[in-house]
């Protein structure tokens, strides 16, 4: 059967490393098997003629005697297994199985593994010493041979196109050696950065003169152990670049009575500033702890036809329940939307936090009214959560679980 790129959405495989091998092997399988498949597998020293690899036959996960391996590559001649890894160990044992399996067949057989470290692994030196056709290669490496291949003159247009996407893709995910720092791309950093820098003093300007606006109603600005503002608190992981960068940040507000120990479990009045695309530029309202807060979530409960009444009536303010904080995935409802059911307990449960907020204007934005805008909301806010019985308690601000500690 000829298997194309979605092979494991169409066997209901979800595993990342089982959608990658399908995407590489389908595209592998549709476009010139000699201009791409053949100088992959010379590069790996597997020599077989043109003529063979042209009628290659591909195929996923079958089984031989037991084994699996991840893709098959069979032609006249030769028949080779390939072992796919991404996040899932080596494992010698079933290097050896597979390779037994494969050298009882006959024909010229190869155990291909692609693996994603940039040197061969220890396992497949070891594994070599008993199966000595084992070849190893890595994504990184056969990106880098179908970025050569791209290039040839000799290429189809559709071919050139899937294997463009193809490596797109193995770039999304990290999968390419380095090719050295652009010029063009320091440049516009340097231009980004000399940007964020002009962005982040207007915002600090802007947080002390609210601030100043702000007192006389007795609402401060909280700080934790010297932090005046929260960043979303992303990953420094070095397999993930894309979280390096922060998307939003949080300043906390409220009466100055009112307890405050951290952003994340502390309930108060906030502005946030985003710095990514597809949100909007500033939220700004109140925000309330509702994962493990029961104390939190029967106070709306309670309150849930109040809230409702003043939601609706301020038009502009919305109810929002963040899903997730770290990823700050959430449900929004404004105006008629906003409805008692909303307030069941599970959707409060399963809820990290709950937030009565507004957005500011593309034109307010621009000039001083957004100063206006914010303070009158938060001042209006303040108010409003005291008549609701809705403000923090000391005994709300409790020690952080270890769980949202992660989570955050």
């Amino acid at each position: 059967m000829s298997v194309g790129p979605f092979e494991a959405e169409a066997r209901r495989k979800d595993k990342e490393e089982d959608v990658l091998t399908s995407r590489v092997f389908g595209i592998l399988n549709r476009i010139d098997k000699i201009a791409v498949l053949g100088l992959i597998l010379r590069n790996l020293g597997i020599k077989i003629p043109d003529e063979e690899i042209k009628q290659a036959e591909i195929r996923l996960w079958e089984e031989y005697d037991g084994t699996i391996p991840d893709a098959v590559i069979e032609t006249k001649s030769t028949l080779i297994f390939v072992e796919c890894k991404l996040e899932s160990p080596l494992i010698i044992e079933q290097l050896k199985r597979e390779y037994k399996e494969g050298i009882a067949e006959e024909k010229d057989f190869y155990l291909l593994c692609i693996t994603k470290h940039f040197l061969e692994p220890l396992e497949i030196k070891q594994a070599r010493r008993e199966c000595p056709k084992i070849v190893w290669t890595s994504w990184q490496e056969l990106n880098a041979i179908l970025r050569r291949t791209s290039e040839s003159e000799k290429l189809d247009i559709i071919s050139k196109g899937l294997i463009s996407d193809l490596l797109k893709l193995l770039d999304a995910k990290g999968l390419r050696g380095f090719a050295g720092f652009k010029e063009i791309n320091l440049k516009q950093i340097v231009k980004g950065t000399n940007a964020m820098h002009s962005y982040f003093n207007e915002i600090s300007i802007f947080i002390r003169e609210l601030q100043s606006q702000l007192d006389p109603s007795e609402i401060v600005l909280k700080t934790r152990k010297g932090s005046w503002f929260h960043r979303d608190g992303r990953g420094t992981r070095l397999e993930g670049p894309d979280d390096w960068i922060t998307s939003h940040l949080t300043f906390a507000f409220g009466a100055k009575d009112w307890p405050f120990t951290d952003f994340w479990s502390s309930s108060y009045l906030f502005v946030r500033f985003y710095l990514v695309e597809g949100k909007d530029k500033v939220l700004f309202g109140y925000s309330m702890k509702t994962k493990g807060n029961s104390r939190n979530i029967d106070a709306l409960i309670e309150k849930k036809n109040e809230i409702c009444s003043f939601l609706k009536e301020s038009r502009s303010i919305s109810l929002v329940f963040i899903r997730s904080w770290r990823e700050y995935v959430y449900d929004l409802y404004s105006g008629d939307e906003i409805v008692e059911e909303l307030f069941k307990r599970e959707n409060l449960e399963d809820a990290f936090r709950v937030e009565f907020c507004s957005s500011i204007n593309d034109e307010d934005f621009s000039n001083r009214k957004m100063l206006e805008v914010v303070r009158d909301t938060l001042v209006n806010l303040r108010k409003a959560v005291k008549d609701l019985q809705l403000e923090p308690r000391i005994e709300e601000e409790e020690e952080i679980p270890q769980e949202e500690e992660k989570e955050i």
